[in-house]
């Protein structure tokens, strides 16, 4: 009995200093992860293994490509990993708190517009924050008009988002992406094909991309866009208009068309020409077309609170409303207070279509179609924001091949041009001339091909709130040359400040650019265009597109490729004599003197002047 007693008491001694504090301990009533069994899973190209709290990603070769770390986990939380085709694999994540996936592999491509746009984008650490769009001229710190759920690691690897029903968050950190959900669910894809990350991303557009289906307005293409807003900002009339268009021509200047931007109608809402400023727009329309101008205007979803047309939409319920109190919802924009009509709603779409059908009857061909994105969304919406976004392109398009719009969420197959956000009239990477090309390479790595860059020279804004819509100031000379230059070789140009208020310097050298444009770079672009419109493939392409395995390529963001032949290196630096220029493996020949080539790989610095834009091809 003295035995049993001393064994018993010998285990009451063992449950207090071990069993007990061990229920206790956080880790065993509230374990790190509820994992479900599938803790690993393997397609034909990609592994994918979870060890804790670290997902480790491996080729068919066992080689590592990145991790994943879940920050949030010392929740309760329950993966599943499951084979999603031969080179992907489905993550699904859950738990009942908010989680972040920190993503490790190489450097990155795609994802958000910036304000601070690089090449890669993870050269530039991201504050982690709701991954909507918003106006980057308003908040630079956030993320532009255009997104997607896509992410391409130098690695190979491709991070994929399906699902549009839950809200993600997004930063980068130190090269790293941060992608997580305050919500606590995570589903996503990761995937890999072939070799190299030009490989990946032709499957993940062959899989999960949409893609155009006709080649819009080819005019477009050819020649320039001419508008009044940067020269004119909001001070313009039928007389402004016409004198605008006998200027271009008299200086032998092209156009496909002219756009009339803010401020021609009576109030922003009531889609009417204002009499004071056009008494007959009718007949300024009909002579526009009589010197060969084809003729958009610029419009909005908003409708400001003191229009007749806010009254008619609030009694027919067409504006997006407060969804917990069941009230129109009222949001400010760059001009003014309104509502933001609810492109969910077919009458609504229905009723804001045909007031442009009235511009449509008096001449007008066509429309830039302003705003669009998720700031501008009453709060407390009650829908996915981006889908609202992706609903109001959708709209747009219907009014033809010649439509512009400067949000897009998943409308990679509207066929219609796409705008990149107003540029600052800088030279730096803070929205200004360096941040043109990532831009470009950015909207083609994520699908849009058909790229809009805005304004040459920049919007040439005063900082000043009074005046800034209403005068401009010039761009540098310098400055405005090289935008010029640069526009010229990428799919569609777009002038408002005039060659001709410079000197003939610039303007010759102008006239030039948009030769070169219309006789080299138009004809390249349209024939590479075919072949976008049947798989998806980019039109401007990084240098890394043609020659994955050379690592030289994947930082490159100051040149990019028209296809496979074109190798384009503009000047983006003031006051230079020259600019260092990498060239690929292979023979090229410089574009500027076809009696010199170059065998690559190697850098060269290349003599520039103020005409000098280098560009070489390919012959071997």
């Amino acid at each position: 009995m003295e035995i049993i007693r001393s064994a018993v008491d010998l285990l009451v001694v063992i449950l207090a200093l071990v069993i007990i504090p061990l229920w206790f301990s956080p880790s065993v009533r509230n374990p790190p992860c509820q994992c479900s069994q599938e803790s690993s899973s393997k397609s034909g190209s990609i592994s994918v293994s979870r060890v804790s709290d670290h997902i480790t990603i491996k080729d068919s070769n066992e080689s590592t490509l990145g991790s994943i770390f879940i920050k949030g986990s010392d929740f309760p939380g329950k993966y599943t990993f499951s084979t999603a085709s031969n080179n992907c694999v489905n993550v699904v994540y859950k738990t009942d708190r908010s989680t972040i996936h920190h993503v490790s592999s190489g450097v990155w491509y795609g994802g958000p517009q910036y304000y601070t746009a690089r090449w890669p984008l993870s050269r530039e650490d991201v504050a982690y924050q709701h991954y909507v769009s918003d106006d980057l001229l308003l908040h630079p710190g956030r993320f532009g008009s255009i997104l997607e759920r896509y992410w391409l690691s130098s690695s190979g690897i491709a991070i994929y988002f399906p699902h549009d029903d839950v809200d993600l968050y997004y930063g980068v950190e130190h090269g790293d992406i941060k992608i997580g959900s305050m919500e606590g669910v995570m589903d996503y894809f990761i995937c890999k094909s072939g070799s190299s990350l030009k490989e990946t991303h032709e499957y993940m557009i062959k899989s999960f991309f949409r893609k155009p289906t006709k080649i819009p307005d080819v005019r477009m293409l050819q020649q320039p866009i001419w508008s009044t807003w940067v020269r004119y900002k909001t001070e313009i009339n039928e007389t402004i208009i016409i004198s605008f268009a006998q200027e271009i021509t008299d200086h032998g200047f092209k156009c496909s068309q002219l756009e009339i931007d803010d401020t021609y109608t009576t109030n922003y809402g009531d889609m009417q020409f204002d009499p004071s400023r056009f008494p007959n727009p009718k007949q300024m329309l009909q002579k526009l077309k009589q010197m060969d101008y084809r003729v958009t205007s610029w419009v909005h979803p908003f409708v400001n609170y003191d229009t007749a047309a806010f009254q008619e939409g609030v009694a027919k319920n067409y504006f997006v409303k407060n969804k917990v109190r069941n009230v129109t919802g009222l949001m400010k924009w760059w001009q003014g207070t309104g509502a933001l009509i609810d492109f969910y709603n077919p009458e609504a779409e229905d009723w804001y279509s045909k007031k442009l059908a009235y511009f449509q009857h008096v001449g007008i061909d066509s429309f830039k179609f302003d705003g669009g994105e998720y700031i501008y969304m009453p709060s407390e919406l009650g829908y996915n924001q981006n889908l609202l976004t992706q609903n109001y392109v959708r709209m747009a398009s219907k009014f033809g091949s010649m439509v512009e719009t400067r949000a897009a969420y998943r409308n990679q197959d509207s066929n219609i041009y796409l705008r990149m956000m107003d540029k600052h009239s800088y030279w730096g990477f803070n929205n200004g001339l360096k941040s043109m090309i990532p831009s470009a390479l950015h909207l083609s790595i994520i699908g849009y091909h058909f790229i809009l860059p805005d304004m040459i020279g920049g919007n040439a804004m005063v900082e000043d709130d009074e005046v800034m819509f209403k005068l401009s100031i010039k761009p540098e000379k310098e400055l405005y040359i090289r935008w010029f230059q640069l526009v010229a070789f990428l799919p569609s140009m777009q002038i408002s400040i005039s060659p001709w208020q410079y000197d003939e310097e610039t303007t010759s050298i102008a006239l030039e650019a948009t030769r070169l444009h219309e006789e080299l770079v138009a004809p390249l672009i349209l024939s590479l265009a075919e072949q976008t419109i049947v798989d998806g493939t980019p039109i401007i392409r990084p240098l890394w597109w043609n020659f994955p395995n050379d690592l030289n390529t994947l930082d490159i963001e100051d040149q990019f490729l028209i296809g496979n032949s074109l190798l384009v290196a503009p000047v983006v630096e003031p006051k230079v004599s020259y600019r260092k220029v990498y060239l690929p493996d292979g023979v090229w020949v410089d574009m500027n003197n076809q009696d010199v080539s170059y065998r690559g790989p190697l850098w060269i610095d290349y003599a520039v002047t103020i005409k000098t834009v280098p560009y070489f091809k390919i012959i071997a």
